[in-house]
């Protein structure tokens, strides 16, 4: 029985459900959950992330408009329902870290649904990769082209995109 349980496909919920499992740092953020009342137009490009017919989904707004939940948003979806490795771009190390560290690896921690994840070992939670049990998210940063280069990737998140570069040398 318990094997037959593991053969069958859960039924895969909006990625509006998934944010309520959600759960984000307080150092960061004035609240714990995330709350789409307070930016109800970010309910329909969230409603977007997981929909198969949709290859790019891009949020462009003011600061502190609620870009980053639409990331965050996406990243909990492919942790809690369609894993894979995934990409996270930074325009550069520095900036790359501390998102990484307050936006992927605290809501990771902080959310008890998707904290379950967590393989348990300190360094699998890195800016070297985010590693879980069932798939591992790679940080990238825009400066660096060897940090993008030869991986095949289930999801690609670009973050911060205004201060990229527009060419990295040749590239």
């Amino acid at each position: 029985q318990q094997e037959a349980k593991w053969l069958k496909i859960p039924k895969k919920v909006s990625t509006v459900e998934v944010v309520k499992k959600i759960r984000v740092s307080t150092k960061t953020n004035l609240l714990e959950k995330i709350d789409l009342s307070l930016t109800p137009y970010l309910v329909d490009p969230i409603s977007c992330i997981g929909n198969y017919k949709i290859k790019w989904l891009g949020a462009i707004g003011p600061t502190q408009s609620g870009k980053s939940v639409v990331l965050q948003a996406a990243v909990a979806d492919m942790v809690d329902q369609d894993p894979g490795p995934g990409l996270y771009v930074l325009p550069d190390e520095t900036t790359g870290k501390k998102h990484l560290d307050e936006k992927v690896i605290s809501m990771i921690k902080a959310s008890p649904e998707l904290s379950l994840y967590c393989t348990g070992n300190k360094r699998d939670m890195s800016y070297e990769s985010v590693k879980l049990q069932h798939m591992t998210i790679y940080p990238a940063w825009a400066t660096s082209i060897v940090t993008m280069n030869s991986f095949p990737m289930k999801r690609v998140f670009l973050d911060e995109v205004r201060l990229m570069g527009l060419t990295i040398g040749n590239e």
